[in-house]
């Protein structure tokens, strides 16, 4: 994700995100994950940078974005319920011609609503499993050895 960056842009991220470079340091030296912090304010950025660049693109990015959204964050977004896609695109175009900041804020909170749902989701389901093994114990067929030793497993051919 950050190759994609312009060197002004990770400086930006770094600031922003109080990540000093004898941090990163010690996180590519020991193939750690990055601080979440970090993980965080490069999302953000990036939606940002999609979200204003899409803005400029128009139609393409607004039927894009109704799509991702779904129903309801998409007549939220449109400020209007029932209209057809080709209309919800229209009315998005008006909005965006009267107040574009305040629409790229719109775009910009739907997504990263969007993407909150999703890792909610992603953070309920590990919480579900984490909770069942703990009250249960390992389900039958799952590995109990650390990934290392199963992926040596793997290689040997235990699980094949």
């Amino acid at each position: 994700m950050t190759r994609a960056l312009s060197p002004d842009a990770i400086e930006q991220i770094q600031q922003i995100s109080a990540v000093k470079p004898d941090m990163l340091r010690r996180v590519h030296v020991r193939n750690a994950p990055p601080p979440a912090i970090l993980v965080d304010t490069i999302e953000r950025y990036t939606l940002q940078q999609r979200v204003m660049t899409g803005v400029e693109t128009g139609r393409d990015f607004f039927d894009e974005v109704l799509g991702e959204v779904g129903p309801d964050l998409a007549d939220e977004l449109v400020g209007r319920a029932g209209l057809t896609r080709a209309d919800q695109v229209a009315a998005l175009e008006g909005r965006v011609n009267v107040d574009k900041p305040q629409m790229e804020r719109h775009f910009y909170k739907a997504l990263r609503h969007k993407k909150r749902c999703r890792r909610q989701t992603l953070m309920l389901a590990c919480s579900s499993v984490i909770f069942l093994v703990c009250r249960h114990g390992t389900p039958p067929g799952w590995s109990t050895k650390s990934p290392r030793q199963s992926s040596e497993a793997w290689r040997q051919g235990v699980f094949h």
